[in-house]
């Protein structure tokens, strides 16, 4: 099994829980499990893109430690963070795909010591930008939408989502984004992440699991025009 291959891509894919859209959609790859310690990892291999999919499960310290352990053991050249986020723009409904263009550690808070809340004391936007060449390029690709997605340790229900609507006016929510942008900036590594909405605004919980296999799945339609 040939898992480096310095004649492709080597392509970095970090999961939160999206394991059951993921497994059947990349069947038809030549897709292997990977032993690394800590970490499940799979090995995606279609001509000459070498996919290593990493499932870090939910929350910020986690998916900057399996964006880490991605550049460090294989060294990728360029990171995806594909899954599902909550709605919180009115406008953005439950099955839409979407390009995230900016990012705020809405939980981040030193106000106490006079910091902005949800700014980083260290000459840090508020917002975590991705590359806006690159979100040009992809949108002539596939033709989605931006989004401004708010990430924290929460899983978010819509009185949330309300207040962080009218505080921050973001477009999306979820628990991996800031921790994944944040470390891939620090190794200076590429980065794209593209979300679909798997409960609206006005919904919680429920819907959730109700529509993450079939969200996760249309957005993986997309994905692999991005990667390809």
């Amino acid at each position: 099994m040939v898992i480096f291959d310095d004649n492709a891509k080597r392509i970095g894919l970090i999961v939160a829980d999206e394991k059951q859209a993921i497994m059947e959609y990349f069947k038809d790859w030549h897709l292997d499990k990977l032993t690394w310690d800590e970490f499940e990892v799979y090995w995606a291999n279609q001509d000459a893109i070498n996919l290593y999919i990493l499932f870090c499960g939910c929350g910020e310290v986690q998916a900057a430690s399996g964006t880490q352990y991605l550049i460090d053991n294989f060294s990728v050249d360029q990171i995806i963070n594909y899954g599902v986020v909550g709605g919180i723009n009115p406008d953005f409904k439950t099955g839409d795909v979407v390009l995230v263009s900016d990012i705020i550690p809405y939980q981040y808070d030193l106000s106490p010591l006079g910091y902005e809340k949800a700014t980083l004391p260290k000459n840090i936007d508020k917002y975590l930008d991705v590359d806006a060449e690159r979100l040009c390029e992809l949108m002539e690709k596939i033709d989605l939408p931006l989004a401004s997605c708010a990430s924290g340790d929460k899983f978010l229900l819509p009185d949330d989502k309300k207040q962080l609507w009218e505080k921050y006016e973001t477009d999306i929510c979820d628990m991996e984004s800031y921790g994944i942008a944040y470390t891939c900036n620090l190794n200076r590594i590429p980065y794209v992440m593209i979300k679909a909405v798997s409960d609206d605004s006005n919904d919680g919980a429920e819907k959730y699991r109700e529509t993450l296999y079939e969200a996760s799945l249309k957005c993986l339609r997309y994905l692999e025009r991005v990667i390809l």
